[in-house]
């Protein structure tokens, strides 16, 4: 799946991933065969560590390892790390790791592998050599990448994949769906005008989202910022042009919690 920044893809990967259990689960697969698996790795930038390839291949095998960790010969396989450590060190080395994935797929009736945020990987092409040589080797390995446009493909992947490119008017609905209650509650607690018409009110922002998921929750964390009075939020709300994109927001926000009293401030870091 490709798309934009801001667009949600980490919150359908999570429910991807839920549904991908229970398809597993609807399946009759248990962890007592070495049957079907469901193993995932979220990229993220902001841990600053943590988002090599090895770092993903790593945790994906603990997953494996833990969900078949009654059966014997999925431990058998695994323990391959410690009778095999050539290098006498406590961490097994990348080779080592990824031979026992190897070995692992290889009697693994059904593994869905789920990464995330690919663009976010500090060496994805690496990644892309490593699970190809696994997936020539399993017997059914199915990949799905969430990224940004940024990301090459390999041929090995294009011309095998279903690839995804959702429009920003495919979440729409979505937005709609977490806005109206929000800005309601914005009604009720007073900080908008009584009698707003809420529909108006979240047709404008679904417009201006352009798709971007993530906008419309930090409009409606700036629209709850207690520096704003509620002429600055109605200006906001019908001047969007302002905030659009996530910088302006981003901005906004800081400059609306500088505006804040010390004490608000303190609090809203803590």
């Amino acid at each position: 799946m490709i798309a934009k920044p801001g667009y949600g893809k980490t919150v359908l990967c999570q429910t991807i991933i839920e549904d991908l259990r229970e398809y597993v689960l609807d399946s009759r697969s248990s962890a007592q065969y070495l049957s079907s698996s469901v193993v995932f790795y979220f990229f993220d930038k902001r841990r600053g560590a943590f988002n090599s390839h090895s770092d993903a291949i790593r945790a994906v095998l603990a997953q494996l390892v833990h969900l078949h960790r009654h059966n014997k010969q999925a431990i058998d396989i695994a323990s391959i790390i410690l009778a095999k450590n050539a290098t006498g060190q406590f961490t097994a080395t990348d080779n080592e790791v990824f031979a026992v994935l190897s070995l692992l797929l290889e009697q693994l009736q059904l593994t869905f592998l789920v990464f995330d945020g690919l663009d976010e990987c500090s060496d994805y092409p690496e990644l892309f050599k490593r699970l190809e040589e696994n997936a020539s080797l399993s017997r059914s390995c199915a990949l799905l990448f969430l990224s940004r446009p940024t990301v090459q493909l390999p041929r090995w992947i294009r011309k095998d994949c279903f690839k995804i490119n959702p429009t920003h008017l495919e979440n729409v609905e979505d937005m709609e769906r977490f806005l109206r209650p929000e800005i309601q509650d914005l009604i009720d607690i007073e900080v908008l005008p009584e009698g707003q018409d809420v529909e108006e009110i979240v047709q404008m922002i679904c417009l201006r989202a352009n798709g971007m998921f993530l906008w419309v929750r930090l409009l409606v964390d700036y629209l709850r910022l207690p520096a704003l009075t509620i002429r600055q939020r109605l200006y906001a709300i019908r001047n969007l042009n302002r905030l659009e994109g996530l910088d302006a927001l981003y901005n906004a926000i800081l400059d609306g919690i500088e505006s804040q009293p010390r004490t608000s401030v303190l609090t809203v870091r803590h």
